[in-house]
């Protein structure tokens, strides 16, 4: 990806790291504010929660499972 910046973090509920590498324009307009699907809307959705949440991929996918389950109970 030309002109990306390596963002890194510690996942807040298991303390994997992972590193994905986004839009360095984008990423910064959507530090400035921006909706970061405005922002950077070529990236998937799940770079886009991990930049949000800093979950990585497999607690999210248990966060969604979750979720799903809570959803179904109601």
């Amino acid at each position: 990806m030309e002109g990306a910046t390596a963002v890194t973090q510690t996942c807040p509920l298991c303390g994997k790291i992972e590193t994905n590498a986004v839009p360095t324009v984008g990423f910064l307009m959507w530090k400035n504010g921006m909706l970061i699907q405005r922002a950077m809307p070529e990236i998937n959705q799940c770079i886009r929660e991990f930049l949000i949440t800093g979950f990585c991929e497999s607690c999210r996918a248990e966060n969604d499972r979750i979720s799903e389950e809570m959803e179904d109970e109601e």
